[in-house]
């Protein structure tokens, strides 16, 4: 019972209860169908892809990277690569990344790649590795990066500038050895963005 100016109101705890939680689970509720309707309903991934990524349907080549710049294999351009990564502790990295991650099971390594042309050039991966572009033995700046197509396997990119001829890619902080990796040239370069 609550007295008001000299009244009683019948006010139960229950009655409070509810009052309280009737707008809080409409506003869960709410929240729910939104991040719902966000999220893509993928039947299948990898169909229809851009045709961009048309090479990220291949049959990816095994590749094992290196543990030195001098070591590094070489991944085709325009093809996927399935690359296996080392123990981060035994990896020589020619140049310290611009930011370092420590995931439980921390896997780095090195390749190369030959670009055929100087141009605007996107490198997609499965896994949400740090990624460092060597030309002309310096850092190149990245210049935007973001997330693959909707259900796809392509868990992220990373847009570079690059002249044509051989460039080092560094790959670390990567939780586990395994990695999928394809270089492109971007169609329609993506908005600065720089950092990934």
């Amino acid at each position: 019972m609550i007295q008001i100016y000299g009244r009683k109101f019948g006010l139960s705890l229950m009655s409070l209860s509810l009052a309280v939680a009737i707008p809080v689970s409409a506003a869960i509720l709410l929240q729910a169908a939104v991040a719902t309707a966000a999220e893509p309903t993928c039947q299948e991934t990898d169909k229809a892809l851009p045709a961009t990524w048309a090479g990220w349907t291949e049959t990816a080549s095994p590749v094992t990277a290196g543990v030195s710049r001098e070591k590094a294999p070489t991944v085709a351009f325009g093809q996927r690569s399935a690359i296996t990564l080392v123990k981060s502790d035994t990896v020589t990295l020619t140049h310290q990344p611009e930011q370092s991650r420590s995931p439980a099971d921390p896997h780095s390594g090195i390749v190369t790649v030959a670009l055929p042309a100087a141009g605007t050039y996107l490198f997609g991966l499965s896994t949400g590795l740090w990624i460092d572009v060597i030309e002309d033995g310096k850092l190149a700046k990245s210049t935007a990066h973001g997330h693959g197509p909707e259900c796809s396997t392509i868990r992220k990119f990373v847009q570079f500038d690059l002249k044509a001829g051989a460039v080092t890619v560094q790959l670390s902080g990567n939780d586990g050895a395994k990695t999928d990796l394809l270089v492109v040239k971007a169609d329609t370069p993506a908005a600065d963005h720089s950092g990934h």
